[in-house]
């Protein structure tokens, strides 16, 4: 995936490649900063999400799920998140915890309307 850099002052000089990881320890300091990001600019921090910040990948690895990155491969610079929980009770797949750094998201468009 090409986008634009978010260092360059003039964006047509460069482009970040971004590879999608599975997330390994040296990502779990992203994964929990970009995720508390997420949660304090629309929901809050709560106790469920402070037992996955001790151990994301464990948090997720039950049933099969996990954390996936997306990184720019010429920096190693994290780009955003993405965890996949399989919840056994019931059967489903959630995804979770999505985040893109704001460094990397394209031209604010405002918050979507929830309105028909």
């Amino acid at each position: 995936m090409h986008r634009d850099s978010p260092d360059k002052a003039d964006p047509a000089e460069s482009t970040v490649n971004l590879q999608i990881v599975a997330c390994e320890p040296c990502h779990c300091a992203d994964f929990v900063r970009l995720s508390r990001l997420w949660l304090d600019e629309y929901f809050c921090v709560e106790a469920e999400d402070e037992q996955i910040f001790a151990d994301p990948i464990a948090a997720f690895a039950p049933g099969g799920g996990g954390i996936f990155v997306a990184r720019d491969e010429a920096s190693g610079r994290v780009a955003g998140v993405c965890a996949l929980a399989y919840h056994a009770r019931t059967g489903d797949w959630e995804l979770a915890k999505l985040c893109v750094d704001p460094a990397f998201r394209g031209p604010a468009r405002g918050k979507p309307s929830c309105s028909a």
